[in-house]
């Protein structure tokens, strides 16, 4: 209550005044909430939007704001002094560029993903092109759609293995290239029917599900890695690394492991080819698998002197002995959970509920997201629950190719070993009880998502 005398007035006012300050102050921090500006290519469009919401779940205070582009357009923002605060491009060479602008904390710089790079066609194309080579021969292929080399990791990734084939091939190619600014647009041309067939991302081509075709898969001279670095001029540091080890992390890794496996599953359920069931079984084998098998093909293939290990380390990525490759083993045994449960979750679609989003004039991108996806939803995040647990609980493949480093790669399981083995009973008693709890917990929710039977399970 404010009293109206002279000293009640002057009272009144500075409590007024109070007031106004205390209110001004919530308003400016509600308007000013840190706001993490992420910059990065295309083709993480996906994965990015999904990691972003879980970030922002474990960091109340913190807005991420994406910025998809090319990978050599944002560097070229960011250099310009575009307020950015993460940088994620899809190949080195953007990064690289990055580097040399001094835009770039370096020692921030990682990897955090792959991919691959496929040839596509339109799902009802007539030609039934089956390598590049009929590309640059068949006088009834005209059109080629070709993310520009000049600024798009997918058009650099595209001209390296074209030319790593022959020259003669890239430059018949390149005569035929309809040139797109990014992958995205690169992949509408082709589902469109504009162009004969074009070049992209393999996970692009999967989350495009019926709208193309993959053609073939092109080696590439090198592996197709994902940088991921903090701008030297953020206002958020502390947030940006944040957000940058919560992408490397198991969360930020079991997200892309969804991502890719709805799409891959989502793509298996569509596929009416014979040799599906081959893929289907080869990108399964790991779920089956015993993990130490499964740990020494990886220790194979990423040591220092396998097949990819030996170009990583010339990039100076060294995934043996580390907690990326304590990840990458975690990622490889849960992705086929996802896998199955998505594409039993598709299979489990009712035809004739997306032929009425047809009939209602949807388009097949509006029909996935307001239909086909809502419809599996509950299969897709039993899936992910049933993935998490997966990964919570992988033991010999991590033990392979990471060690035990406490620390550094020592995960849950092999942190229970390790106390046994010395001991420790009360410290492997509290792990084994928080580990059971969180399974239960997991099998609990998944069984009440979907039936048990149709969990590991598709048509």
């Amino acid at each position: 209550m404010i009293f109206f005398s002279p000293t009640g007035r002057r009272t009144g006012a500075r409590l007024a005044a109070a007031a106004v300050a205390v209110l001004g102050c919530v308003f400016h921090q509600a308007a000013h909430a840190d706001e993490l500006v992420v910059s990065a290519a295309t083709s993480l469009t996906d994965a990015f939007k999904n990691i972003a919401a879980a970030f922002e779940q474990q960091h109340p205070g913190t807005k991420v704001i994406l910025n998809f582009g090319a990978s050599d357009i944002l560097m070229r923002q960011i250099a310009n002094g575009a307020p950015a605060d993460v940088f994620a491009s899809a190949d080195q060479t953007a990064m690289d560029k990055a580097v040399g602008a001094g835009v770039i904390d370096t020692a921030s710089r990682v990897d955090f993903a792959a991919n691959s790079l496929v040839m596509i066609v339109p799902a009802d194309g007539k030609l039934a092109l089956k390598t590049p080579h009929e590309l640059a021969t068949r006088s009834d292929v005209a059109r080629v759609a070709l993310a520009d080399p000049a600024s798009v990791p997918a058009g650099r990734y595209t001209q390296k293995a074209l030319e790593a084939d022959s020259k003669q091939l890239w430059e018949a190619i390149k005569a035929k290239s309809v040139l797109a600014t990014n992958v995205r647009q690169c992949l509408d041309y082709v589902a469109r029917g504009e162009v004969e067939a074009g070049f992209v991302f393999g996970t692009d081509a999967a989350i495009a599900g019926r709208r193309v075709k993959v053609a073939a898969t092109l080696p590439t001279p090198q592996p197709i890695a994902y940088p991921i670095a903090i701008v030297k001029t953020s206002q958020h540091a502390g947030e940006a690394k944040a957000f940058v080890d919560y992408v490397r992390s198991s969360a930020g890794q079991t997200t892309l492991d969804l991502v890719l496996g709805v799409a891959i599953g989502l793509a298996l359920a569509r596929w009416r080819s014979g040799a599906r069931d081959i893929v289907d079984s080869l990108l399964t084998l790991p779920l089956v698998m015993p993990p130490t098998v499964l740990g020494y093909y990886l220790l194979v293939l990423l040591g220092r002197r396998g097949v990819l290990g030996g170009q990583l380390e010339s990039l100076g990525i060294h995934l043996v002995f580390s907690w990326q490759g304590a990840v990458v083993a975690a990622m490889v045994a849960a992705f086929p959970l996802v896998l199955k449960s998505a594409r039993a979750a598709f299979e489990a679609v009712e035809p004739q509920f997306e032929q009425a989003g047809r009939t209602l004039g949807l388009g097949e991108t509006a029909l996935f997201f307001r239909v086909t996806l809502p419809l599996a939803a509950r299969g897709i995040l039993a899936g992910a629950l049933l993935a998490f647990a997966r990964a919570l609980g992988e033991f010999g493949a991590t033990l392979m190719i990471a060690g035990n480093l406490p620390g550094r790669t020592q995960t849950l399981s092999v942190a229970v070993y390790a106390a046994v083995q010395a001991g420790d009973d009360a410290t492997a008693n509290t792990l084994v009880l928080v580990t059971s709890v969180v399974c239960v917990a997991v099998l609990l929710i998944a069984g009440r998502l979907v039936p048990q039977h149709s969990l590991l399970t598709s048509r």
